[in-house]
């Protein structure tokens, strides 16, 4: 499902997804193409981010750790952290 920039449901105009606790903060940003989203990991449990877009795999993440990613198409990526599944979050490129 695609979205007009910055209106998907739960949206944040943003290009930081903070892994923090049990959860990524924010749960869904909206970015143009062409924006390198941010994922920050905030807490000492290792953490990582996979995803449908094109080749992302962090790997874990310890704390203070980033991973950088390129969004060049339009479209709904979702991420969900490689060691904790549940753990989910999306990036609405548009």
């Amino acid at each position: 499902m695609y979205y007009p920039y910055n209106t998907a449901p739960g949206a944040h105009e943003s290009n930081t997804l903070r892994i923090s606790g049990m959860r990524f903060e924010a749960a869904r940003i909206a970015v143009k193409p062409g924006t390198t989203v941010i994922r920050i990991q905030e807490i000492p449990v290792p953490h990582g981010s996979t995803g449908s877009a094109g080749g992302l795999d962090s790997g874990p993440l310890y704390n203070g750790q980033i991973c950088r990613h390129t969004h060049e198409k339009d479209g709904l990526f979702s991420d969900y952290c490689g060691i904790h599944p549940s753990m989910t979050g999306s990036v609405v490129v548009m």
